[in-house]
């Protein structure tokens, strides 16, 4: 037997670990895969039903039946999406009702597998349930549970699980992806990449609209505000952020791009400054001490993941402008 895992760029780890499995037929049953939006988790998600469900010789083989049923609507690969649900959640009445059908044989393949979507959104109680289906799955059961930030699940559940994070990709394969986006120039991809911080998905989020203006633009502002230790107009930087929970995200994965920057400029990294805002990095590569920068690129991005768990946007801006203000009062 052979694996064809190309199809998911980068991420050696995981597929690495993967192909392990598989080859040595001991899969596990519980996988956590955390990434944001566009990180490559849901072509994982298909790559693994494919290859688990595959009956070629070199999985996937992409022409039998269950690799093509796979890839469009299988009936044995199940999807549960909370933020579909009414109540945009899932409990664990859904879960409990669960137990008796994940211990019927598949329908047409070798195994079940069930994709737990936006995990994060399943309620305590239904995680709880769902923890005990991984303790003691049926042998040919497999559940993957998509996050954006495994935090955002119980210790318990996580912990019966193999977790893995989704890594932004290479510059260049990033470029090969974003090459064939419609009306993409080469220096608009450039920093669109340089933005997202390798991630593809953000990156053709960036690439769409007004969407990259307006994330330099407040990276930009940001990173003025910080130099200046101008509280006011930090505090101004984060209240403009839009209630969109996406475009919320969206600035601050380029704010949180744009302070990396900065701090690779304050390292001495040669050719560090790749965004069409180096002067605005310089200035706070040189005002703003090496570790406040630091402290501020984990602050930014922990924001950045408390909104994709569905934290509220609101509550999560002011908890980061507090942090980030005191932390350039303090100024290491």
């Amino acid at each position: 037997m052979q694996l064809e895992l190309t199809e998911l760029k980068g991420n050696k780890g995981l597929l690495a670990a993967f192909s392990s499995a598989v080859t040595s037929g001991a899969v596990p049953h519980t996988w956590i895969i955390e990434g944001p939006d566009g990180s490559g988790r849901h072509t994982f998600a298909s790559l693994f039903c494919r290859v688990m469900m595959c009956e070629g010789e070199t999985r996937p083989c992409g022409v039998c039946g269950n690799c093509k049923r796979a890839a469009g609507g299988h009936v044995d690969v199940h999807y549960i999406v909370p933020l579909k649900s009414e109540n945009k959640t899932v409990g664990v009445g859904e879960i409990r009702a669960l137990r008796e059908e994940v211990y019927i044989n598949p329908t047409s393949a070798r195994c079940k597998v069930y994709i737990v979507e936006d995990a994060e959104a399943v309620t305590p109680q239904g995680q709880n349930a769902l923890l005990k289906l991984a303790e003691e799955p049926p042998e040919n059961v497999y559940f993957i549970l998509l996050t954006h930030n495994r935090h955002g699940l119980l210790p318990t559940l996580v912990s019966r699980a193999v977790c893995y994070s989704m890594e932004p990709l290479s510059e260049a394969d990033a470029r090969a992806v974003l090459g064939k986006v419609r009306g993409a120039d080469e220096v608009k991809t450039e920093t669109a990449i340089r933005l997202s911080g390798g991630f593809v998905g953000a990156a053709k989020s960036f690439l769409k609209g007004e969407t990259l203006a307006a994330g330099i633009a407040a990276a930009e502002k940001f990173l003025n505000a910080l130099a200046e230790g101008d509280e006011y107009a930090l505090m101004m930087t984060f209240s403009a952020l839009p209630d969109s929970r996406e475009k919320a995200r969206s600035l601050l994965t380029a704010i949180a791009a744009a302070v990396a920057e900065a701090v690779r400029v304050k390292a001495g990294v040669p050719n560090a400054s790749k965004l069409p805002i180096e002067a605005a990095e310089r200035k706070a590569a040189s005002a703003v001490g090496y570790q406040t920068l630091v402290n501020v690129y984990e602050y930014v991005t922990a924001a950045e993941n408390d909104i994709a768990a569905y934290v509220n946007v609101n509550a999560a801006v002011t908890e980061l402008t507090v942090k980030v203000a005191a932390a350039r009062r303090e100024n290491k």
